[in-house]
């Protein structure tokens, strides 16, 4: 986590800097919630949904009149469990079990219509690493036998992470933009696919 802070503050620091020396650039900070969908390999029970948060600082850079290009550093925690349980009283009763927590740091670019523009829609790809800690336990009641089976298995460590979307942001108020889109990140044999909503707000 410090390290997220401390490559959040180097680029608010950098984004001041810029700003101030071009006036086709302007920094920005962000933030986004979505609707996560994880599809993980092994995980016993069906791909399950969680909500997800994620917070960015940034920098627009006026290509032309109509179209710019943004660069940030974002950050961001997903966070899924889930729990299933299948009942057959003449044989057996089964309970299965997932966890899944990843935190990433992602560095993001996009591209999109002017500031000014009612609707901008925007494309984006993105670039990180992740760190994930994953478990999935299968535990099996036979009757027959008066038996428990249990399986589990936990995971975790870090990997590359990639990144693809698209949406468009609006204007809400003066120097402030709402953000409707929808994400599709990789992170090994992970993915979550996961519409999203969120405000940025540019100096």
């Amino acid at each position: 986590m410090k390290k997220i802070i401390s490559m959040v503050v180097v680029c608010a620091i950098f984004s001041n800097s810029a700003w101030a020396t071009n006036p086709n650039i302007s920094p920005y900070i962000s933030t986004k919630i979505d609707v996560g969908r994880l599809y993980a390999s092994n995980n016993f029970v069906d791909d399950p949904i969680n909500i997800g948060f994620a917070g960015a600082v940034g920098l627009h850079y006026r290509l032309t009149p109509e179209f710019q290009i943004r660069a940030e550093l974002e950050a961001s925690l997903h966070s899924f469990s889930s729990s299933e349980r299948t009942y057959d009283s003449s044989t057996l009763y089964i309970i299965d079990s997932y966890e899944y927590k990843q935190t990433s740091v992602l560095a993001n670019f996009y591209i999109d219509r002017g500031r000014g523009a009612k609707l901008k829609p925007y494309v984006m790809v993105g670039i990180g690493v992740a760190n994930f800690n994953e478990t999935a336990a299968e535990n099996t009641y036979v009757y027959l036998t008066d038996t428990l089976v249990s399986k589990e298995r936990k995971d975790k460590g870090n990997a590359l992470a990639f990144v693809f979307g698209a949406g468009f942001s609006f204007d809400i108020i003066s120097n402030l933009e709402g953000d409707v889109g929808v994400r599709y990140m990789v992170a090994g044999d992970r993915t979550i696919l996961s519409p999203s909503v969120g405000i940025r707000y540019a100096f």
